[in-house]
């Protein structure tokens, strides 16, 4: 395939299916006779999650031909959201946040009803993602406590989002119920309550430069508040799927200083039902392409390739993944 056809072939748009569709494929992996529908759970169409699960299916599609395996995306409110859509089998893959993908595999958390979800398989990590605390600028809030009794959006249950925020609130000592929450909203309407101050502050947790932190910044007026000092380093000591980041100088306008935060990493999962083959024909995709999965979104532009198939995977690795990467030499 020329670099022509497959750009144009990349911007084609990605399908939309409500829930995961099985195949019949006899699946060798050179030789799939039929086609066999993969749906991977992304995030709201606002989120990194949703062109995160969309350029990996772009990539498995060019090759439909050769493995027999259609990819499609479903929206879905995020990371906790996921698990359940993989736990019933409505999704085939999906994406969570690393911090999420612990919880799971642990049973604790959001998790901690229904119990440990054995069956869930890492596939590989993808980009940082920092957690942006943004504010009004007249909200008087300079400091992670200045948010104690302040109207607080800190996301959907379904995003995993207030799950971190909830411990870091636990570092400060102060319950829940002393942070003026307001109601759940989707992603895409949170920078619109901030700008009509019907909140003092929204939390995201997202790989940086990103469209709606910007929105924020420069539609609302809004400001970031570095997410450090005694209760954050207590959160770090405690829980190490998270570690310190940055959000550089100069990335949002006015911001001309490092902004510290703490973040995880987005990673792509899948369960144990789904064949070695589809997966890793899934993960060939991706790296054999990773010239253009690196250049589709700015947050995937500093991935590496190593790094993906290592770092931050709390589940056990899936064996179709696991296959392909010691082929790479990338594991022993």
């Amino acid at each position: 395939m020329s670099s022509m056809s497959r750009a144009l072939a990349l911007a084609a748009s990605v399908a939309m299916l409500p829930g995961a569709c099985t195949g019949t494929a006899v699946r060798g992996s050179e030789n799939l006779r039929h086609e066999t529908a993969v749906v991977i759970g992304a995030g709201s169409v606002g989120s990194d999650y949703y062109p995160l699960g969309g350029v990996v299916c772009r990539l498995v599609n060019l090759e439909t031909a050769r493995h027999g395996i259609r990819c499609r995306t479903a929206i879905s409110p995020g990371s906790v959201f996921n698990v359940t859509a993989l736990r019933e089998r409505r999704v085939d893959l999906a994406v969570l946040r690393s911090d999420v993908q612990l919880d799971a595999v642990t049973g604790r958390g959001p998790f901690a009803r229904q119990g440990t979800v054995r069956s869930l398989r890492a596939v590989f990590s993808a980009y940082a993602e920092s957690f942006a605390v943004i504010v009004r600028a007249d909200s008087g809030i300079r400091t992670v406590a200045d948010l104690v009794g302040r109207r607080v959006h800190v996301g959907n249950a379904g995003s995993g989002y207030p799950l971190a925020m909830e411990r870091v609130m636990e570092t400060l000592g102060v319950p829940r119920a002393d942070f003026a929450l307001v109601p759940e909203l989707p992603m895409e309407a949170q920078n619109d309550v901030l700008c009509d101050g019907r909140v003092d502050a929204v939390v995201y947790a997202a790989g940086h430069p990103n469209g709606i932190v910007q929105d924020a910044i420069r539609r609302c007026g809004g400001r970031l508040v570095a997410m450090s000092g005694p209760p954050v380093e207590t959160l770090l000591a405690h829980h190490p799927e998270y570690a310190r980041a940055v959000i550089p100088a100069g990335l949002y306008p006015d911001h001309n200083v490092d902004v510290p935060t703490f973040g995880t990493r987005a990673t792509l999962v899948t369960t144990a039902a789904v064949p070695d083959d589809v997966v890793y024909e899934v993960v060939r995709a991706v790296f054999e392409g990773f010239d253009d999965f690196t250049r589709l979104h700015p947050v995937f532009a500093p991935l590496d390739a190593r790094e993906m198939a290592r770092v931050a995977n709390r589940a056990p690795l899936h064996p179709g993944a696991a296959r392909y990467y010691r082929e790479r030499g990338w594991l022993p």
